[in-house]
């Protein structure tokens, strides 16, 4: 078994740069960077700081898999292991930004394995998954895996919507809570980085809500045609979109403050807010926003240029100040 080791690109010889390398800490979610990739060449990686200034940009040998925060798996060497990195979002970032989290499917037997992958230690199996064979087309994915509160959230959908929640304590592969849903009520099931909070997107007549896990009561409650997109890290701040009741319609995406339920930040148009990295540890969230001119642009890996959106990059704080990042990008988070 090779020796694996996850380690900033900043910190790596052959991950020159133009400009001064961000100092990362021994943690790489200490980090206070965010990285998208260049529009005219996405092996052109850019480091902003939370203000939205760009540091540095970090040149990339080829495509490589890396976690909000840059964190790519290498050898004892120092030379990225290429067999790590999928084509298929079937791999789930910690919140730690060190641990991936990943699902390998054995399809004849209707088992998704759910295993850890940490610095410096092989492989781990945490857990299977069996989903209900059928002639539906289905999927497993995850919805959170944290570190800091020992748990992952993994949720079965076919192509009518979710069927299966499943929560696993990650020390010891326990199944602590297995739910089931009607697939035609429910469009999406997301959840917060600690696996603390999961949101239910209706998409139609009925409410979208946020459950807490623990004892799984509502705590927030939308209307239908609101979808919840995420949760900043400590949980204070909810991500949502309303979709336009007939399109074409104004899209509203809204960051709302948990505990007072009022937007703090409300962006109306033909953008939409279609993904985002959250800061450990705080409110603040970046938004990838994109409208419907922004389509996807040729990149050199045909065949994974579906994962990249032609995006504008915007830095909301959690006063709902907000800093705009100049040009445009490339976002695979």
């Amino acid at each position: 078994m090779r020796y694996l080791a996850a380690v900033a690109c900043a910190l790596v010889v052959a991950c020159q740069s133009n400009g001064p390398v961000p100092n990362p800490s021994p943690a790489s979610h200490a980090m206070p960077y965010f990285y998208a990739r260049e529009l005219g060449d996405p092996t052109q990686l850019a480091a902003f700081d939370w203000s939205g200034r760009q540091k540095t940009t970090i040149p990339m040998a080829e495509e490589v898999d890396h976690s909000p925060w840059l964190a790519v798996f290498r050898d004892a060497a120092g030379h990225e292991v290429p067999d790590l990195w999928r084509p298929f979002p079937w791999y789930f970032w910690a919140d730690d930004d060190l641990t991936r989290c990943d699902l390998d499917y054995d399809y004849a037997n209707s088992i998704a394995t759910l295993s850890t992958l940490s610095p410096g230690q092989a492989p781990r199996q945490v857990a299977k998954l069996t989903w209900k064979p059928g002639s539906r087309f289905t999927t497993v994915r995850l919805a959170a895996c944290s570190i800091r509160t020992d748990r992952a959230i993994a949720t079965e959908s076919t192509n009518e919507g979710p069927t299966d929640l499943w929560i696993v304590r990650l020390s010891d592969g326990k199944t602590l809570v297995h739910r089931t849903y009607d697939s035609q009520n429910l469009t999406s099931v997301v959840a917060s980085p600690d696996g603390s909070l999961v949101a239910e997107n209706s998409g139609g007549a009925a409410s979208t809500v946020v459950r807490q896990v623990k004892g799984w009561r509502t705590v927030l409650r939308f209307d239908g045609n609101v979808r919840v997109s995420g949760f900043s890290d400590d949980n204070s701040r909810v991500l949502t979109v309303r979709e336009p009741l007939e399109p074409p319609g104004s899209i509203r995406s809204e960051i709302i403050d948990r505990s007072s339920k009022r937007a703090v930040w409300t962006n109306d148009g033909y953008e939409e807010a279609i993904s985002f990295v959250a800061r450990t540890g705080t409110a603040d969230l970046v938004l990838a926003l994109r409208g419907p001119a922004m389509l996807a642009i040729a990149c050199p890996a045909a065949d994974i240029c579906w994962r990249f959106s032609n995006s504008r990059l915007l830095v909301v704080r959690q006063d709902g100040s907000t800093s705009e990042v100049a040009g445009r990008y490339l976002t695979d988070w």
